[in-house]
């Protein structure tokens, strides 16, 4: 997935076609580009978490995890803005508490 969604941030028909050798279902490759594209235009990196479970699998004792994308809604875990962006959050007119609640997961704990 993180390999993909630098192909959605640009737009070319070359990029549809890489695209479309990677992802499967052509509906995957419309929402690479129409939405997950424009959703991380401004981040350089980073656009997927890993989350591991407590619980190992019944049959083979393997270790599972959740895979999910950063900056959508319905999230396990809220995402910190990416670097610099901190910076930018403030000369736009943003104050300290506003960027404080957007370091934190609600609760005043300190994202990592």
């Amino acid at each position: 997935a993180d390999k993909c969604i630098p192909l959605g941030k640009k737009n070319p028909l070359h990029a549809r076609r890489r695209a479309s050798n990677v992802v499967q279902t052509p509906a995957a490759v419309v929402k690479l580009f129409d939405i997950l594209g424009p959703r991380y235009a401004d981040r350089q990196g980073g656009y997927t978490r890993v989350l591991p479970l407590s619980k190992r699998r019944l049959g083979d004792g393997s270790k599972m995890s959740v895979l999910e994308f950063v900056d959508r809604e319905g999230e396990l875990r809220p995402a910190r803005p990416p670097p610099g962006r901190l910076a930018a959050l403030k000369r736009e007119g943003y104050l300290e508490a506003d960027v404080a609640e957007m370091l934190t997961d609600g609760t005043g704990e300190r994202l990592n």
